[in-house]
C-alpha cells in the first residue's frame, strides 16, 4: 500500500536521530487529550490526520483545532505551549490551531468550508475532544467552488514562488517546501472530490487515492500516480536511512524529490483549470 504522509527530513535530522518513533505519536496524542480535557477554558477540540486512521509513521504529523473561551486565553495558551514543548521534545510535528469562541461564531474565523468537512470526518472517527465545536462555527456565503478556487489559487501561488526560489532556499525552508510538493496532490485531489460531490466513506489519504483516479483525466491520473509513488519511495528510503545512514544516497533521494516540483505544479494547474 502506498503511504502518503508528510515530512521531508534534512540530512542533519537523520544523522542526529531527530526523528520521532511511532510510539511517540501516541504519547503526544494522549497528552493532547488529557491536557485539553482538563483545561476549563477549552470548549472543544478536534484531532485530525493519519493518527485517526492508524496509518501514521515517522513522517506523519498531528493537527488539532482547539476552540476556547477568550476569557481564559492565557490559561489555554499555557496548556498549548506545554503540549507543543512535549511534542518538540519527541520530534513529533504537532500543530495546535487555537480559535477564539467569539471569533468562531462570526465569519472572521479561518476555517474554510472544505476544512470543516475534513474536521467533520475527524469527529466521526475518534478525533473529538470534549464537546463538538463544529456547530459553533458561522460561515459566510462562500460557495463550494469559491472555497476550492481560493485553495487552488493559493497553492499555485506558493508553488510558483517556490519553484523560482528553489536554488536559493535555506535548508529548513527547502525541506518544508519539498514536503508541500509531495503533499499537494492528495490535498488537491481531496478538494476536487468534495467539489465534484463524490461520495466517499471518509477523506483519509488512502481513500482519496482510491477515488480520485476515477474522476481524473489521463494526464492528471498519470501525474498523481507518479508523485504519490515517488512519495512512497521516499518513505522507503527514509526508513532504510534510519537503519543504515548513507549521505550520498540520501542526497540523491532529495534531488529526486526536487525534480517532482514541476510535476506537482502541473498537477495543481490542471486541476485549477477545471474550475474556470
Amino acid at each position: 500500500e502506498v503511504i502518503i504522509v508528510g515530512k521531508v527530513f534534512s540530512w542533519n535530522e537523520i544523522e542526529e536521530r531527530k526523528i520521532p518513533q511511532p510510539q511517540d505519536f501516541a504519547s503526544v496524542v494522549n497528552k493532547i487529550r488529557q491536557e485539553l480535557e482538563a483545561a476549563d477554558g477549552v470548549i472543544g477540540g478536534i484531532l485530525c490526520g493519519s493518527i485517526l486512521w492508524n496509518s501514521y509513521n515517522q513522517r506523519s504529523d498531528i493537527d488539532c483545532v482547539v476552540v476556547y473561551d477568550p476569557t481564559a486565553r492565557r490559561e489555554v495558551v499555557e496548556v498549548l505551549r506545554g503540549i507543543n514543548q512535549a511534542a518538540v521534545d519527541l520530534y513529533v510535528p504537532a500543530e495546535m490551531i487555537p480559535l477564539d469562541l467569539h471569533i468562531a461564531r462570526t465569519p472572521l474565523h479561518h476555517i474554510g468550508l472544505s476544512f470543516a468537512v475534513h474536521l467533520r470526518y475527524a469527529t466521526e472517527n475518534g478525533g473529538l475532544i470534549k464537546a463538538n465545536p463544529l456547530p459553533l462555527f458561522a460561515f459566510d456565503d462562500a460557495s463550494v467552488v469559491d472555497d476550492v478556487r481560493g485553495y487552488l489559487r493559493n497553492k499555485l501561488r506558493r508553488l510558483e514562488k517556490g519553484v523560482s526560489a528553489l536554488p536559493t532556499m535555506e535548508n529548513a525552508e527547502l525541506h518544508r517546501f519539498l514536503q508541500k510538493v509531495l503533499e499537494a496532490p492528495v490535498h488537491v485531489a481531496r478538494k476536487i472530490l468534495w467539489w465534484q460531490r463524490v461520495e466517499t466513506p471518509d477523506d483519509a489519504k488512502r481513500t482519496v487515492m482510491c477515488y480520485y483516479p476515477n474522476i481524473a483525466s489521463p494526464q492528471e491520473r498519470q501525474l498523481f500516480a507518479k508523485i504519490t509513488t515517488a512519495d512512497s519511495q521516499y518513505t522507503t528510503e527514509l526508513l532504510a536511512q534510519l537503519k543504515n545512514p548513507d549521505k550520498v544516497r540520501y542526497s540523491q533521494a532529495i534531488e529526486e524529490v526536487k525534480d517532482l516540483v514541476w510535476d506537482t505544479l502541473e498537477f495543481v494547474r490542471l486541476n485549477a483549470l477545471r474550475l474556470v
